[in-house]
């Protein structure tokens, strides 16, 4: 049981480094050299765990879906508008302090933005489309009074850029503290 756990740990361990790695090398800046490099592990032992660059980034954009689908369920969820968007806030921020988190928050943008990343892993996160998502709920929030008016696409925008501004920022000035979350509703 414990030669499993090992196992397990060594596996999550290379998953952290290679997140870090591709978030702050980029996917096609970081070399397997990069990742055994820094997990410093030999190049036989990522193949064990992985058999590719491209399938550790699949193995991290399933992780990723974990963080995102009980969002998309909130978003679907029929909650008043800004209790919703108070709640997103709150709890993507709570995940933040843990550099992971933040780190997943970050690629899983990357994923879904930049062209030279995997089809594989683009597919795994492709029915999530956090703006066009959101525009339901705060459409619903304009018609009752709770949400400013304005284009619903430019005020989505303005709520998830906020956050993805915010997480780039925890990643790079770790030492600054987390804005209240409720500053971006």
């Amino acid at each position: 049981m414990d030669e499993m756990l090992e196992k397990e740990n060594r596996r999550l361990h290379l998953l952290h480094v290679c997140l870090r790695l591709f978030v702050r090398q980029g996917y096609e800046g970081t070399t397997t050299r990069d990742i055994t490099r820094e997990a410093d592990i030999s190049t036989g032992l990522l193949f064990h765990y992985f058999p590719t660059k491209s399938a550790v980034l699949d193995e991290i954009a399933r992780i990723s879906c974990n963080g995102i689908l009980p969002i998309n369920r909130l978003l679907k969820s029929g909650q008043p508008p800004l209790i919703l968007f108070e709640t997103i806030s709150q709890r993507i921020f709570a995940s933040f302090h843990d550099p992971f988190y933040t780190h997943l928050f970050l690629m899983a943008n990357q994923i879904k933005t930049i062209g030279s990343i995997p089809a594989s892993s683009k597919s795994i996160l492709a029915t999530y489309d956090n703006i066009s998502d959101s525009l339901p709920p705060i459409i619903q929030g304009q018609h009752v009074g709770q949400i400013r008016k304005g284009n619903p696409n430019a005020l989505a925008l303005a709520f998830w850029g906020s956050i993805q501004g915010i997480a780039e920022s925890v990643v790079w000035y770790p030492e600054i503290p987390i804005p209240d979350p409720d500053w971006v509703v």
